[in-house]
């Protein structure tokens, strides 16, 4: 769930979504006006594009009308390159749209008292008030004043003393002069003047920072109790390389994974191993004996199931559900499984290639060398081909095999230092059986 927005009671429910990528940055998106809704609300958004990976959705004529205090959650349908998600939540609160005078109260009386005094008022002289000195004013007038200050040498007092005599720097006033002058001459090549620094601002990432700073503006009152925030990314694109393998797993029989041996593998089949399985009675080591006898605890199985029933019943509120744990992905872990993922190979599709170390029919052999023998159709090597070794020409003697060649035509058996004979078979090729050869 997303930090809680605002909106004005009376405006347009407006919703800043910003969609990160896995590699932290802003990405591109689809939103889908369909399906996005607030709580359910029959109104359709309009959506606007504020930059790469910003979008406004923009919520008019809202029914009922939003009041001060109510709150929504706006629940985001979209897809990041084709890639759907469904109902991302954000939720918004609807607060008063107020203006810094609202609820001021204006004293009318007191208005009305200061007019009746300013109306009084005159101005004969522009910008100086006609006045009654009841005090004060008066005196002597200019004659008699200016007789006073020039009698008895009083106006020595206001002569100006102490000029300063040091002549002036003409000559460097004339250099500035010349400076200055050559300046006014050239002032119309400023505008073509080059060499100057002419690096454009990034205004595109102006606009992000301008985006996100708005938004931040929107939610700084969230800050304060913001907690458990998860800040390692999952690791995305090996969670795809993964998917990628799994989804040519099949399992035919459950929890089994279907196998194309391209080693190992063959054996009897399977009337030959039921036979043997069911002669002498050896079913009888597998049959199950010593049942368990004690009778299930119904009490508890009837408190297991009224829980349960009970998350039936509340499981619509699970959308706004605060409190779940954010434990980050194991992105080690992840890692560390795709390295395993990454090796298997499918060449017949949605059965995995495997070398049968251990089971898989017949054995590769008890002897102490390991011997590996390419075989080859018409020059190329050849995989998938069965391959066995007996000790006679006739084909009677089996000790080793049968093997399946690799990708690359071979197969590897375990022999004793002698003379041997190998025998191939593949469905559509006539291989001339057999081939002698040695170990030593």
């Amino acid at each position: 769930m997303a930090l809680e927005q605002t909106a004005y009671a009376g405006n347009d429910i407006k919703v800043l979504v910003n969609v990160i990528g896995s590699t932290g940055s802003h990405v591109a998106a689809v939103i889908n006006t369909t399906t996005t809704r607030l709580d359910g609300l029959s109104a359709a958004p309009t959506v606007t594009t504020v930059a790469t990976g910003i979008y406004q959705i923009v919520f008019s004529g809202v029914t009922p009308a939003p009041a001060e205090g109510d709150r929504y959650t706006c629940k985001i349908n979209g897809a990041i390159s084709g890639v759907a998600w469904s109902e991302y939540g954000i939720p918004v609160k609807i607060v008063a749209d107020e203006r810094g005078t609202d609820g001021v109260v204006v004293p009318a009386s007191d208005i009305t008292a200061i007019k009746a005094k300013t109306d009084q008022l005159a101005f004969t002289v522009s910008n100086q008030v006609d006045a009654n000195a009841l005090t004060g004013g008066g005196g002597d007038d200019s004659a008699t004043i200016y007789s006073y200050f020039t009698a008895s040498s009083r106006e020595d007092a206001f002569k100006a003393s102490g000029f300063n005599t040091v002549a002036p720097d003409n000559a460097s006033i004339s250099a500035i002069l010349a400076d200055t002058n050559e300046l006014q001459t050239n002032q119309g090549d400023w505008l073509t003047a080059t060499g100057f620094a002419t690096v454009n601002p990034d205004n595109a990432s102006i606009s992000l920072i301008l985006a996100d700073t708005n938004e931040l503006q929107t939610n700084q009152g969230d800050w304060a109790t913001a907690t458990g925030f998860a800040t390692v990314n999952p690791d995305n694109a090996s969670i795809t390389a993964i998917k990628t393998k799994t989804d040519q797993l099949a399992f035919t029989v459950s929890n089994q994974v279907d196998s194309n041996a391209i080693t190992g593998g063959g054996g009897d089949d399977a009337a030959t191993i039921y036979g043997y399985f069911t002669g002498s009675n050896r079913q009888d080591t597998f049959r199950a004996t010593g049942f368990n006898t004690i009778a299930p605890d119904n009490a508890s199985i009837a408190l297991v199931l009224a829980d349960t029933n009970e998350l039936q019943a509340n499981q619509g509120d699970w959308a706004t559900a605060t409190g779940f744990a954010t434990v980050n992905p194991d992105n080690s872990s992840i890692a560390a499984i795709k390295a395993k993922t990454d090796s298997l190979s499918f060449t017949i599709a949605n059965q995995v290639d495997a070398n049968a170390v251990t089971g898989g029919g017949q054995p590769i052999g008890s002897g102490a060398i390991s011997h590996t023998i390419t075989i080859n159709i018409d020059g190329n090597p050849a995989p998938a081909v069965d391959a066995w070794v007996t000790t006679d020409s006739a084909g009677t003697n089996v000790v080793a095999g049968t093997l399946v060649t690799d990708n690359a035509g071979q197969v590897t058996f375990q022999l004793d230092a002698g003379s041997y004979y190998l025998w191939c078979q593949r469905s559509g090729v006539n291989f001339g059986n057999p081939t002698a050869f040695t170990v030593s």
